[in-house]
């Protein structure tokens, strides 16, 4: 499993989607404000609900790995995923997962947890994930006459290569045909 050194190096392990060239955007859902850190000046962070009853809320800071917590003590370990998607054609997709240690708070890990890529066929569309944190790869053929009938099969990990993103469906393919 890929690992990083902060949550910056993790936001750019993809800057351009590998299958249109398009830029690739940490997803919306996600709340990220343009506030000043008084303590280095930079002017990102992400806020993550820890407790929405006691209005306590987890700030991390991408750029210095700095971690707050708005309310409250909290013991134990946190884990936040956080998904960058292609703008242009929205067929690739890499989730990073955080585990931040809440007693301290710090930052413990940041890694690689998924990935995803799409392809478009006939009628049909393909979807690749790689899950790096389970080992697993998992595959599905969407039907446009039969939307609701995907179901994933579970593989064991085939990493995507992005350089030739296809490369990796055809191996899947092989790899069906032959068990």
């Amino acid at each position: 499993m890929t690992e990083f050194e902060s949550v910056a190096h993790g936001l750019a392990h993809q800057l351009k989607c590998p299958l249109c060239g398009h830029d690739v955007h940490v997803n919306g859902r996600y709340w990220l404000e343009n506030l000043e850190d008084p303590a280095t000046g930079n002017t990102c962070r992400f806020s993550f609900w820890l407790n929405k009853s006691e209005d306590s809320v987890l700030y991390l800071f991408p750029l210095t790995n700095r971690v707050e917590i708005s309310k409250g003590k909290y013991t134990g370990t946190y884990f936040q995923g956080l998904q960058s998607a292609c703008g242009g054609c929205n067929h690739y997709r890499y989730t990073l997962k955080i585990e931040i240690d809440l007693s301290t708070p710090k930052i413990n890990k940041v890694s690689l947890n998924s990935e995803t890529v799409m392809f478009k066929h006939d009628q049909e569309t393909y979807e690749i994930t790689s899950i790096y944190s389970t080992g697993k790869t998992e595959y599905m053929v969407l039907r446009e006459k039969m939307p609701g009938d995907a179901k994933p099969l579970e593989l064991p990990l085939i990493p995507i290569n992005l350089q030739a993103p296809r490369e990796t469906l055809e191996r899947i393919q092989n790899l069906i045909i032959f068990s």
